[in-house]
């Protein structure tokens, strides 16, 4: 996905505008001086219909991603519900990962203990 991203951000600015290597580091810390991050690119655009061109290409490649991030997040609700004692809720949040990314190793073997220590 990572390849495939940045290749559409090369064609919305060109190439040059699209920064991976060297000392990035200057764009990976908010305005506030309080969160930092690892920048996969920098990307300059230079007008709007370049930023909007921009902000199309990063939304159609995270559709890709948002449903197993979803179900990241539906997961980690699951735990603290199993922590808290509500295997109930932590259940259905495991059906709710599942649904969202069927795949989802971490939910299935939840879900299979939850199973298991209910009966």
């Amino acid at each position: 996905m990572k390849e495939t991203l940045l290749q559409a951000l090369r064609a919305c600015v060109g190439p040059a505008q699209v920064l991976t290597e060297g000392d990035l580091s200057r764009y990976e810390l908010d305005w506030r001086k309080r969160w930092r991050g690892r920048a996969m690119a920098v990307v300059r655009p230079g007008s709007t219909a370049e930023v909007a061109a921009v902000v199309r290409a990063c939304a159609q490649q995270l559709a890709a991603a948002i449903r197993p991030l979803d179900a990241t997040i539906v997961y980690n609700l699951a735990l603290v519900c199993r922590a808290q004692g509500d295997a109930e809720h932590a259940l259905r949040c495991c059906d709710r990962a599942l649904a969202l990314a069927p795949e989802f190793v971490p939910a299935q073997r939840l879900r299979a203990a939850l199973v298991t220590a209910a009966a």
